[in-house]
């Protein structure tokens, strides 16, 4: 950690916004890969660093993200799955790494194209955090909401998508270990489209209503959490337009929580 510090200072020089998202991502994938001794030290361990980000004029900080480029910063996912866990004490929203125990990453194409050549499909219409005495610290609750496309389908065993239409996909990275005895009904939320020479990357949100899960302790009409990510990657020129994905065309408008 006392290394990592002087680092991330220098980082601060930055003035662009593209270049401030693209320093925090890799100080989160550092981050999280360092061994802290408490699980809910995540945040606090962080919150100097993220202050003196503040005072530099980052903007607003939100579970452990920046307000300006929050669409982006979420697409994270598991660098390593049989390592990772959630906590069984709330450290933090789904959608933050905060979240869960373990090293993330982004993958290349969000790190490298996330304003030139990706297409962020939901729109955050509200976004709130309660903490404690320090703002950049630990996060007592929070929640996104926002609009975008659903698509409903089950998680099977071997974390195996299926879509209403029938449509199979085996590429959900999940955000811990997940043992499915029964199909669970999940909704699908096309979050963002990287457009390449190949085609295009469509990067999916799965979403589990909170209602469904035990140790869940919002109570939020239409509350969803994060499970992991789901990629599509489709081949063609065509594909770099989002209404060629006969998700896209099948998904429905819809405004949720996410917490």
């Amino acid at each position: 950690m006392n290394d990592f510090k002087p680092t991330y200072i220098r980082s601060l020089q930055d003035k662009d916004n593209v270049e401030r998202t693209r320093n925090w991502i890799w100080i989160l994938e550092v981050y999280t890969s360092l061994s802290l001794t408490k699980r809910s030290d995540h945040l606090p361990a962080l919150s100097g660093l993220a202050r003196q980000a503040q005072e530099a004029g980052w903007g607003r900080y939100i579970a452990g993200f920046w307000r300006n480029e929050l669409e982006y910063l979420t697409c994270w996912e598991i660098k390593d799955q049989m390592k990772a866990e959630r906590s069984s004490t709330y450290l933090g929203p789904s959608w933050s790494w905060v979240n869960v125990v373990g090293p993330i990453t982004y993958a290349g194409y969000i790190r490298e194209s996330f304003r030139e050549n990706t297409q962020i499909l939901i729109e955050i219409k509200e976004v709130d955090a309660q903490t404690g005495i320090d703002p950049t610290g630990s996060v007592l609750d929070a929640y996104l909401r926002i609009s975008g496309r659903c698509l409903d389908a089950s998680l099977s065993e071997n974390n195996k998508l299926t879509t209403m239409d029938g449509d199979v996909y085996e590429e959900f990275i999940p955000d811990m270990p997940i043992s499915v005895q029964d199909e669970l009904r999940v909704k699908l939320v096309p979050w963002c489209l990287t457009a390449d020479d190949t085609g295009g990357h469509l990067l999916v949100m799965v979403l589990l209503s909170a209602k469904e899960r035990v140790e869940a302790i919002f109570e939020r009409s239409g509350a969803y959490e994060r499970l992991g990510i789901l990629r599509v990657k489709e081949e063609g020129s065509e594909f770099r337009d989002v209404q060629k994905f006969a998700w896209w065309v099948a998904a429905k408008a819809e405004n949720i929580y996410l917490v």
